[in-house]
């Protein structure tokens, strides 16, 4: 589920860029909601979400 909302996200965003505040901003967003899904709280695990998300959203869709 996660992936799925994670993918619809950076699918809209990849085609409208975004400024650095909305980005941090928009990054933040995704990241809690996936830490909500999974049903986790901790800082740290936040990190790491946010980590896995960054090396996600750079990289390039497959054809």
């Amino acid at each position: 589920m996660t992936a799925v909302i994670t993918e619809r996200l950076y699918s809209y965003y990849r085609q409208r860029p975004l400024a650095g505040a909305t980005r941090k901003k928009f990054e933040e967003l995704v990241v809690t909601l996936e830490m909500r899904l999974a049903g986790k709280s901790r800082p740290r695990v936040r990190g790491n979400y946010l980590s896995a998300l960054k090396k996600k959203a750079f990289k390039e869709p497959k054809s």
